[in-house]
């Protein structure tokens, strides 16, 4: 049987040792978020030079690159000032509100102030557009860019914008829309199925098996559409027949009374 004191000083040691490679561990931690630090610092005054230069897009991609290491209210408001500086307006009201409201380096009173107004400005080259599409499953897309699912109201800066809107089963529509910042612009969209389509563009479905060679879908056939005309035309020619005849048979009967009198005279003769 071992004595109660050696498991005691086992114990001891290695608990002694834990503690030893904690601080060692706490120390590398540190090291490495110190590194992580210093290249956060450089990359963020990297931004601001490029900033400074009106060099936007590289001052953007610093700017991503800080925030990927340690986001917080500073960074968003970096990427919030360089999206309004490129006009990518509603890009730079979702940083500038993430600025405002982050909790990690808050901004002090100046800077708050001055995203305020930033956003402010943004906001009027903006317009907010409710969505009325159908079917509730399509696919939105403004611009190439997806759409959020079932999105019942998005931003679009102001101007021109190609929209595009598909759904299994239903054929699909693109259009132009123009938006401007003032109130809120309808965006409404009805697609119509492809069995509807087919039935359209297809004679055969028509009841009245209409005519196909002209392309009019439920149209009478080309006959049956004429049929007053011919009519008219018939009842025409036969007017003129009788009229020929009552002519001719008026003419010869007049040759053949004696005298030039008429056939009626002629018969009855003198009184």
């Amino acid at each position: 049987m071992r004595p109660w004191h050696e498991g005691v000083g086992t114990a001891f040691v290695t608990a002694a040792l834990l503690f030893v490679l904690s601080i060692l561990g706490g120390k590398v931690r540190a090291e490495e978020r110190s590194a992580e630090a210093l290249i956060y610092e450089r990359t963020v005054q990297r931004g601001v030079q490029e900033m400074a230069f009106q060099n936007y897009l590289e001052a953007r991609s610093l700017f991503l690159e800080a925030h990927k290491l340690f986001p917080n209210a500073r960074t968003f408001r970096a990427l919030g000032m360089v999206e309004y500086e490129l006009r990518n307006y509603v890009a730079a009201l979702g940083y500038l509100e993430q600025a405002l409201k982050s909790d990690s380096r808050p901004l002090d009173p100046e800077k708050r102030a001055q995203v305020e107004q930033l956003r402010k400005e943004a906001n009027s080259f903006v317009a907010r557009c409710e969505l009325r599409i159908k079917p509730a499953s399509a696919v939105v897309e403004i611009d190439g860019e997806p759409v959020r699912e079932n999105a019942r109201e998005i931003l679009l800066q102001v101007g021109n914008h190609d929209l595009q809107v598909s759904a299994a089963g239903f054929n699909g529509a693109r259009r132009q829309i123009g938006v401007t910042g003032a109130g809120t612009t309808l965006i409404s969209v009805t697609l119509v199925p492809l069995a509807v389509e087919a039935a359209r563009a297809d004679p055969a479905s028509d009841a009245n098996h209409g005519d196909a060679s002209n392309g009019v879908v439920g149209a009478p056939s080309r006959g049956r559409r004429l049929w007053w005309l011919w009519t008219g035309i018939g009842l025409v020619a036969a007017g003129v027949a009788a009229g020929l005849t009552l002519t001719l048979t008026s003419d010869r009967t007049q040759r053949e009374a004696p005298y030039g009198g008429s056939a009626m005279t002629a018969l009855k003769g003198p009184s």
